[in-house]
């Protein structure tokens, strides 16, 4: 697990400002958080809202100790742009109401594409309000793995076996680090289309999007329950023998992947050829070229353009 690996590399120390042997790892799972008042804002007026806790529960990924501190971390397996501040508040409330030490929380997030520890360490203002959480900090780390280097890219370039289109729908999905970070989720369980939606704080729409460009890969595999009519989500034999990679094996064969349709493959020739990634009128050349409809051209040039893009900055050198 990610947060264990974080504890064992000394992040959690670094931010301690601490010895590693100093700090332990003294909590985590689910837990009472007791019985506690609070204020909250309202969207609606200038009044707050007045609330009542009664032993409802709360989970706590890891808690880690020192003498002087308190550290209560909440865990993501991928990026964030949003999140419940409830995660962090009741496990906040729970444990200033147990130690005499200084309580912190913070929320951690984990790439499995760019292999970067990000923590933003938060601090309640005033014990008794919601809406009194501050940042006070931000770290991020990476654990160095073997560099990937343009000859390493220009050797899978180089032997890619250009294949055809698959029969998925082409990819709306312009951020290739979140679909990393599904195929990572995937990789811990199989999930229906509702839990990506809501663990990703995804849409419904991007959620399509999303499991489209692992399906486009062949990476990913759509299920649909005969009785209920559920959709469920897993990896395919590829994909789980990819995630189970190193580091830099997993992302050449991503690259891989990607490279081996044509107009990815072009597209990329292309900006080997000219040193940049092309604009919109030339991407939309290349999938002319390539018989792809206008409706296709017109919303897929910015996720050919930003797989491109990922591609170069997975780039060490």
């Amino acid at each position: 697990m990610a947060i264990n690996c974080a504890f064992h590399a000394g992040m959690i120390a670094d931010i301690l400002d601490a010895e590693i042997d100093k700090v332990f790892h003294t909590v985590s799972g689910r837990m009472s958080a007791g019985r506690f008042d609070f204020s909250i804002n309202s969207l609606s007026s200038n009044s707050p809202y007045l609330l009542e806790v009664n032993n409802s529960q709360c989970e706590i990924d890891a808690g880690f100790e020192t003498e002087e501190y308190f550290l209560i971390v909440e865990a993501k397996m991928y990026g964030v742009e949003d999140f419940l501040i409830r995660q962090l508040y009741y496990p906040y409330r729970l444990w200033s109401s147990k130690v005499h030490k200084k309580v912190l929380v913070a929320l951690m997030t984990f790439s499995n594409s760019t292999n970067q520890f990000s923590f933003f360490l938060y601090d309640f203002e005033n014990l008794s309000d919601y809406n009194s959480i501050r940042l006070i900090q931000q770290k991020n780390y990476i654990i160095s793995p073997e560099e990937i280097t343009r000859d390493d890219i220009s050797e899978v370039f180089n032997s890619v076996k250009v294949v055809c289109e698959p029969d998925v729908t082409f990819p709306q999905a312009d951020d290739f680090n979140r679909v990393v970070d599904l195929l990572t989720l995937l990789y811990e369980n199989d999930l229906t289309k509702d839990e990506i939606t809501t663990k990703y704080q995804f849409t419904a729409r991007q959620t399509n999007y999303y499991t489209d460009a692992g399906r486009y890969l062949g990476l990913v595999d759509k299920i649909k329950n005969s009785g209920s009519k559920e959709i469920t989500f897993c990896l395919t034999e590829e994909g789980r023998s990819l995630m189970n990679k190193k580091h830099k094996s997993k992302i050449l064969s991503l690259i891989q992947r990607i490279l081996k349709y044509p107009v990815f493959y072009k597209t990329f020739e292309m900006t080997l050829q000219t040193g940049e990634i092309p604009q919109k009128d030339k991407v939309s050349e290349i999938m002319s070229s390539l018989n792809y409809g206008d409706k296709t051209k017109n919303r897929r040039f910015q996720t050919v353009r930003s797989w491109i893009k990922w591609i170069w900055n997975m780039c060490s050198d």
